[in-house]
């Protein structure tokens, strides 16, 4: 093949195909924060409202924000590839577009905590954003500016946004008094809960906090912790998956054998709760 036929089919399979985290852009410019906000494909709507009101103000205040999408098997890769080389402002995390509410989210934010690690390296903190969301922009600038000076001089992970909390019957398997959080071993669930309700030897775990709210963020150090608690859980599932151990780190098992997907296999919704955990965890090391 002559080389300006190789180049131009080089430079079509190049368009015709996802730019994920690893072979997006580095910024070294941002300094303060990273924003991820996720979004699916069928949403253009909403990311063109995003660009049409603060995205732009969000970045002229020296932080970076992207449109995280999920890139393998586009439901309509033509419209959502057009889109990302005009807009410049999407990257794709390597797992199915197809994925449902209950692990398509979970598993964009995950990557998202590798993929900012990578494009912003010097920002001080990764945060998410749903796409429906209207943010002001100075005043999370402002915020996140007086944090930072904090973090940076105690060395201490970070969590700047809201959250929820319950504690876990034992027995029962279930959760129990829900709560706006941080919850502390100290306190009871709900003042509609008491631990005698469930007799003498009921045991009640807990509390379990964890982050709530369509915009919050992570230092970026706890961010590289979480995104690590992550792979390490699907380094040592039970069920070999396939997209995200890839893009997690550990290469999967050669071999033929088909592989199903985050969520799909028994035991994965449980999985997914332990993530949730092992992140409000991590996000609550210093509160109790």
């Amino acid at each position: 093949m002559p080389a300006a036929a190789a180049t131009a089919a080089a430079a079509a399979a190049t368009s015709a195909s996802p730019t994920f985290c690893d072979n997006a852009p580095v910024s070294t410019t941002v300094s303060l924060a990273a924003l991820g906000i996720i979004s699916l494909e069928t949403r253009r709507a909403l990311r063109d409202g995003i660009r049409a009101t603060w995205l732009a103000d969000f970045e002229a205040l020296g932080m970076g924000a992207r449109f995280v999408l999920r890139g393998v098997d586009l439901m309509t890769p033509e419209l959502t590839l057009a889109e990302a080389r005009s807009g410049g402002d999407m990257v794709f995390v390597r797992t199915k577009a197809s994925y449902d509410k209950a692990v398509g989210p979970v598993t964009s934010l995950m990557l998202w905590y590798k993929c900012a690690a990578r494009i912003f390296p010097e920002a001080q903190f990764v945060g998410k954003a749903d796409d429906d969301v209207w943010l002001e922009p100075g005043g999370w600038s402002a915020l996140l500016a007086s944090l930072a000076r904090q973090v940076s001089s105690r060395g201490l992970p970070a969590y700047i946004g809201q959250m929820e909390g319950f504690h876990w019957r034992n027995e029962a398997e279930s959760p129990v008094g829900w709560d706006y959080g941080p919850l502390r071993k100290s306190c009871r669930a709900n003042s509609n809960y008491s631990f005698v309700d469930y007799g003498p030897t009921e045991r009640v775990s807990g509390p379990f906090n964890f982050a709530r709210g369509s915009v919050f963020f992570l230092s970026a150090s706890l961010a590289r912790y979480v995104f690590f608690v992550f792979a390490y859980l699907i380094a040592f599932t039970p069920h070999k998956l396939s997209a995200e151990r890839n893009e997690a780190g550990p290469e999967a098992p050669a071999g033929g054998h088909k592989t199903r997907g985050w969520g799909e296999e028994p035991g994965h919704r449980r999985n997914q709760e332990i993530v949730l955990l092992l992140i409000l965890f991590a996000c609550t090391l210093t509160l109790c």
